[in-house]
């Protein structure tokens, strides 16, 4: 997932539809309750077109299972920097 931010700009991510991941820096914490995940699923879902790399569409693949199980159990995500 990383190297997809890397890879594509903010402003990028933003202009191809994907304001959640246009907001995203790998430099910042992401926090999400349950309620507010609609928007990052959605992202990654659309992102995964965007995908030129495999390692870059196992990533947001992941991801995106993550944000799914998260929306389904209620539970909070946080995106912590490495």
């Amino acid at each position: 997932m990383e190297s997809f931010l890397h890879h594509f700009s903010p402003d990028d991510r933003y202009a191809a539809g994907l304001p959640e991941l246009g907001r995203w820096s790998p430099l910042q914490d992401q926090h999400y309750r349950p309620e507010d995940l609609d928007q990052l699923a959605h992202d990654l879902l659309h992102a995964q077109v965007l995908a030129q790399e495999p390692g870059h569409l196992a990533a947001l693949q992941e991801a995106a299972d993550l944000v799914r199980r998260c929306r389904e159990n209620a539970w909070h995500l946080h995106v912590a920097v490495d």
